[in-house]
């Protein structure tokens, strides 16, 4: 039996911004300092230091795609910021991408895009 292929992303974008009369992607950029209490409270007794921070960092995007999600056309996960939490932090990532792949709402685009968490300056740019 033949699998229905899934709309293409875009068309899931497109077809949101006209449902919801919004443009609003949601970033997720989680810095583990500054997680929402809901994410840390209460802390997690198992596991090393990088996987208890990158499930709390986990719990906090789920919570503010919860409470932003329905106001969004999309969300877009900053690599660089799970990448730096290394392979616990990657891990999240894409066990959110398979929760979101189940229940797309609102959806994630491809893992692949990805934009740099800093800006280098040339030592000629001003501050």
């Amino acid at each position: 039996m033949a699998r229905a292929a899934a709309p293409a992303f875009a068309d899931t974008l497109a077809t949101r911004v006209r449902e919801r009369e919004s443009q609003i992607v949601l970033g997720l950029d989680p810095d583990p300092m500054r997680l929402w209490p809901l994410a840390v409270d209460p802390p997690a007794a198992d596991g090393s230091p990088g996987q208890l921070t990158a499930n709390a960092v986990l719990a906090h995007c789920r919570a503010v795609i919860a409470a932003a999600g329905p106001a969004c056309v999309a969300a877009k996960p900053q690599l660089a910021c799970f990448e730096r939490l290394g392979a616990p932090g990657i891990a999240a990532l894409v066990a959110e991408g398979v929760e979101r792949g189940r229940h797309p709402e609102p959806p994630l685009p491809s893992p692949a895009v990805r934009a740099a968490s800093t800006v280098s300056r040339s030592p000629t740019m001003p501050a």
